[in-house]
């Protein structure tokens, strides 16, 4: 199966893009096709090529629980996405990953993505390997 990550940094860290290649390792691992978009680029993001997008997001601080309004832009700039399967990562070390994951979903809703699953995870590279490579994605 063909699975897109997309990220977004609001604080421009290596943290979310060294989450998201371990998500892709952990796909990858289980036979898919995976590639790994930064939606913070102008680079447009082909949606319609992939079955399954996962989304690792994370609030704008500790306190909040707003997700970057351009990670909604980018998604209606991808093209046709109604229907795909996604799911939504959030990045935990904030006070309230519950709604924050709610504001990612919503997001990604409104584009017509169908999410089927959410987490929030701890921000370590190496366990959301591990924790990928057993996860399946569902068509």
């Amino acid at each position: 199966m063909r699975i897109a990550v997309i990220y977004q940094s609001q604080r421009r860290s290596k943290l979310l893009a060294g989450l998201a290649s371990s998500l892709a390792k952990g796909f990858e691992a289980q036979g898919h096709q995976v590639k790994v978009f930064d939606s913070a680029s102008e680079q447009d993001i082909p949606l319609p090529a992939y079955e399954f997008v996962a989304l690792l997001g994370e609030s704008s601080g500790f306190l909040s629980s707003r997700i970057d309004s351009r990670l909604g832009k980018a998604l209606s700039r991808s093209g046709r996405s109604t229907g795909k399967r996604s799911m939504a990562i959030v990045v935990k070390p904030c006070l309230r990953p519950v709604k924050t994951s709610l504001n990612l979903m919503d997001i990604m809703e409104k584009e017509g993505l169908v999410v089927i699953d959410c987490l929030a995870i701890a921000p370590k590279a190496d366990e959301a390997e591990l924790f990928f490579k057993r996860y399946r994605a569902e068509r």
